[in-house]
Formats: structure tokens, sequence, C-alpha cells
């Protein structure tokens, strides 16, 4: 989970497409803004008010993207830096899996 609430955000990479992807779940059915903004520069929204509902949405190609910020109902709710942060190490800890 990306915050303490039922509902979250998280940013997966795509081994199969070689992009980012946001994943997001609505447990509770309150309407969720989501804003995702990417290398301070370009915004994605989102709304998800369905209860149950998944997301996904593809943000970019790994090489284009060096920062991402997610921002749940007006809260930051995850900012990642891939210049202080392995982008590497982040993928290798969080991708998708295709069976």
């Amino acid at each position: 989970y990306s915050s303490d609430d039922s509902d979250w955000a998280v940013v997966v990479y795509d081994e199969v497409n070689e992009d980012f992807k946001l994943l997001s779940y609505n447990k509770t059915g309150i309407s969720n803004s989501i804003y995702v903004i990417i290398n301070n520069s370009r915004i994605e929204y989102m709304f998800n008010d369905q209860k149950g509902m998944y997301i996904v949405k593809p943000l970019g190609k790994i090489n284009d993207i060096q920062n991402i910020k997610i921002i749940l109902n007006n809260k930051v709710i995850k900012d990642y830096d891939f210049n202080l942060t392995s982008k590497e190490e982040y993928i290798s800890k969080n991708k998708l899996v295709y069976n």
C-alpha cells in the first residue's frame, strides 16, 4: 500500500512493454482522484469511484522517466526520484509478473 488508507496506488514495472504503469485499487468505494506527475512536467489524471475496482494506467518508458509523484485525494502518497534511488533496484521489487 502507498498510504495508511485502504485505497492505494503504486508504480510497477511492466517487463513485457518495458514501461512503468500506475496500479491503483479502490477498496472503500469512495471517490478517488488520482494525479500522477511525471518528470515534474506531465500530469496524468484518473478517477476511481467503484468499490473493488483496479486501474492500470501506462505512464511511459522507463528510460524516459526520472521521477513520479502520486497524489491521491489531494495528498502526496508517493514521490519516486530515480536520481536518488536505483531504478534497477526499484524495478526488481515492483514489477508485473505474467503467467
